[in-house]
């Protein structure tokens, strides 16, 4: 084995443990998980009708800091809403709720939802889902 050998191990190792270090800071715990059951479903799917109410849920978390996403997933042919929450101070700090449906209003539903009435804005009182979890579709 080289020096430069050496060297491009070390340099190697050294990013290894830079992403490590990085994962553990970023304080991630993993995805809330919240399934509906039938009847709230059926009341979610009334909450579509007043898009001002489930949207300013949406802004007033993106204004706290909460980071917002919303995907497609064609497999499945629904759309993704997802926000987690990084401000320290926050009761949901660490967490990533997360809302699905035929189309994006639904998803924005489906979630507000389960922010709104179901967890009452405390994402805490139900158990995260464990981070190895890397795929957004695993939560309903």
């Amino acid at each position: 084995m080289g020096v430069n050998d050496r060297a491009n191990e070390r340099k190697a190792a050294k990013k290894t443990q830079t992403a490590r270090g990085k994962a553990v800071q970023d304080g991630w715990k993993g995805f809330v998980n919240v399934e509906l059951n039938d009847l709230q479903k059926a009341e979610c799917k009334l909450w579509r009708a007043h898009p001002e109410k489930i949207w300013n849920v949406i802004w007033d978390l993106e204004a706290a800091g909460y980071k917002l996403t919303i995907s497609c997933d064609d497999r499945n042919g629904t759309h993704n809403v997802s926000m987690t929450c990084r401000e320290p101070k926050d009761i949901n700090m660490g967490m990533t709720l997360t809302g699905r449906g035929g189309d994006v209003q639904s998803a924005v539903a489906a979630f507000a939802y389960k922010h709104s009435v179901i967890l009452e804005g405390d994402w805490g009182i139900v158990g995260v889902a464990a981070p190895r979890i890397t795929d957004e579709d695993y939560v309903g």
